[in-house]
């Protein structure tokens, strides 16, 4: 069947980007979709290895794998399997089998990839898989990029592996697939769950799709040629939301993103929902989507963020003020030390001299004895001078301890609880008890970023300094 050949060639070169003599990792099940493309591929001036891997969800699946070994030596190419425990890696995860089976799939035929330095994992889903896709994302709700289906190209859909997935078949009907094997003298490997209609996906092709097809015979093509359209349309849009991203985000870290909440709220609300993904999706590539009534719910938050207030997205985003002008956008439960300082100790003796105590993220913490007259003018929250003989005792650096007080500076020599410190400086919940705090004694005598004590400030009778600072590099 030429016709499905060149079709296939076409769009490996053109819409799948691929190139002559790369190599291609080909995921084979021994079904027909897969049996027809590593067909076709073989064919192809392209390096081809076909990957199997065994869900050992049925008793025959070992010898399943066999046949699929002899098939890909019968085409002449490379081939390699692997096995996983389905139903095992579903119940520690809490996910379902499908979801379990596809991502130990993807993850072995990746691996795969990466050691043989693979161009590509090339799968086989076909045009009625895409149209499924469509229907699958509209009946559990989705934007454009939902209602796009799938691509001719994409990135690992784990987020695991640089290595690209391709798709030659997206552009293929089932039923010229069926054709194609038939005349060639294929036997596909039958896989009799994919006639169960207990799971989503094959409700969606057996029920769904015939009952549209009575309303119009030509709905499967419509819906696929509504999704090119879209996604189309769609990269579009990304683009444009990509370049915003570059406007709004002041800065950069491993697991957050400062962004400048009066440029954001300014955006159109449409730019705002893509926007917000596109910094969503960059914090981690393996969010396969977030929910609408949530990201409304971030956006009316980014709208007027109090202080002191967080925002969670999904179970892995947190949103809170950062100061006046910026908001952060964050992983939650992650660590934040390229942001601000945290500590994973209870007390440390500070040594003054100019050796300095590091602590995660690249900061770190100095302190040296001054005379008066060298003490210049200073207004950085990370730096502090204190009168050296008003110090109550021996000089520490530690967490804060619950239901501690402070002195702070300009406050009269009244004490407010830390605390109650904390929230009037807007410092946000998760950086308070891992904050590095000086004391002396058992007193605190600066809180780093903020405020040094009203006991120990410098007065024209000082006549020794202790200066410390706090930086990060």
């Amino acid at each position: 069947m030429l016709v499905l050949e060149e079709k296939v060639r076409s769009d490996l070169f053109g819409n799948c980007q691929v190139k002559p003599g790369q190599m291609l990792a080909v995921g084979f099940s021994g079904g027909a979709d897969s049996l027809c493309l590593l067909k076709v591929l073989c064919g192809l001036p392209v390096k081809v290895i076909a990957v199997h891997f065994d869900h050992q969800l049925r008793p025959q699946s070992g010898r399943e794998a066999q046949l699929c070994r002899e098939i890909a030596g019968n085409f002449g190419c490379e081939f390699a399997s692997g096995q996983g425990d389905v139903r095992e890696f579903a119940a520690k995860n809490k996910l379902s089998i499908e979801e379990a089976a596809r991502i130990l799939r993807y993850r072995f035929i990746s691996s795969i990839a990466m050691n043989r330095h693979a161009d590509a994992v090339a799968v086989a889903h076909h045009a009625d898989d895409q149209v499924e896709t469509v229907l699958m994302h509209l009946i559990r709700g989705a934007g454009a990029g939902g209602l796009a289906g799938m691509h001719f190209r994409s990135p690992d859909p784990l987020g695991e592996s640089p290595i690209p997935i391709i798709r030659p078949l997206l552009g293929v009907w089932r039923n010229e697939i069926l054709q194609f094997c038939r005349e060639n003298d294929l036997t596909p490997l039958e896989d009799p769950t994919n006639m169960d209609a207990t799971y989503f996906r094959n409700s969606i092709r057996l029920d769904l799709v015939p009952n549209l097809q009575t309303y119009n015979p030509q709905i499967k093509q419509h819906i696929w040629q509504t999704a090119a359209l879209l996604a189309d349309e769609n990269d579009a849009l990304d683009n444009l939301a990509a370049d915003q991203v570059s406007n709004v985000v002041r800065e950069r870290g491993e697991h957050w993103v400062k962004v400048n909440q009066r440029v954001f709220t300014n955006l159109p609300v449409w730019l705002k929902r893509r926007v917000l993904r596109k910094i969503l999706f960059d914090l981690k590539s393996t969010l396969r989507d977030v929910d609408y009534s949530q990201l409304e719910n971030a956006l009316n938050f980014l709208d007027n963020p109090l202080n002191g207030k967080t925002c969670q997205v999904e179970a892995d985003f947190e949103i809170f003020r950062f100061d006046p002008q910026n908001v952060i956008v964050s992983r939650r439960h992650q660590p934040l030390v390229d942001l601000w300082p945290q500590i994973d100790f209870d007390l440390k003796p500070i040594s003054v001299s100019e050796t300095a105590l590091e602590f995660p993220g690249g900061w770190f913490f100095t302190a040296r004895w001054l005379e008066n007259r060298e003490c210049p003018v200073n207004e950085n929250p990370w730096k502090a001078s204190l009168d050296a003989d008003r110090l109550p005792g021996p000089l520490s650096i530690g967490k804060r301890r619950f239901g501690e007080s402070f002195m702070p500076f300009g406050m009269g020599g009244e004490k407010v609880k830390l605390g109650d410190f904390f929230t009037n400086v807007h410092l946000p919940a998760r950086a308070r008890n891992r904050w590095p705090l000086v004391r002396s004694g058992d007193e605190v005598v600066w809180v780093p970023g903020f405020r040094i004590a009203e006991s120990c400030r410098v007065t024209s009778r000082t006549r020794q300094l202790l200066q410390m600072e706090l930086t990060k590099k």
